[in-house]
């Protein structure tokens, strides 16, 4: 048997509009392996408590997940992002680095961490990269 397989797909997110836009925003990322899902996929840590009788009395569960980790390992390239100010200049974003730097706006936050659960979905629920949200 041959698995056909791909090493990259496209998400366009639904932040403030964009896929209703004549030319909206595109992350290219690749398709999730089993690598990046046992290095990207958040792991619980389980604190129980036990009691002087020897019996569990408790505990806690925590969770971490690292959006900006998995943006970060799985985007490989950004299209159509600019901002522009007011005099009309225009800087142009392509790569994940420019969305977390200096000049992204704060807007962009809400993007990433769209992108960011997109991308989550995709490591926990395997090959299925439609854009499915």
């Amino acid at each position: 048997m041959v698995v056909k397989v791909t090493k990259t797909t496209e998400f366009i997110p639904k932040w403030h509009g964009n896929q209703d836009d004549k030319e909206p925003i595109v992350f290219v990322h690749k398709v999730p392996t089993n690598a990046l899902r046992e290095r990207l996929l958040p792991k619980s840590r389980v604190k129980m408590t036990v009691g002087m009788d020897g019996k569990f009395a408790g505990g806690e569960t925590d969770v971490e997940i690292d959006v900006r980790r998995i943006n970060e390992e799985m985007i490989t390239g950004v299209k159509n992002c600019f901002t522009e100010d007011e005099t009309g200049k225009r800087i142009e974003f392509t790569k994940v680095s420019d969305m977390y730097g200096d000049k992204a706006p704060p807007e962009f936050g809400e993007l990433m961490d769209e992108v960011g659960r997109h991308l989550q979905g995709l490591l926990a629920r395997g090959q299925d990269t439609k854009n499915s949200e």
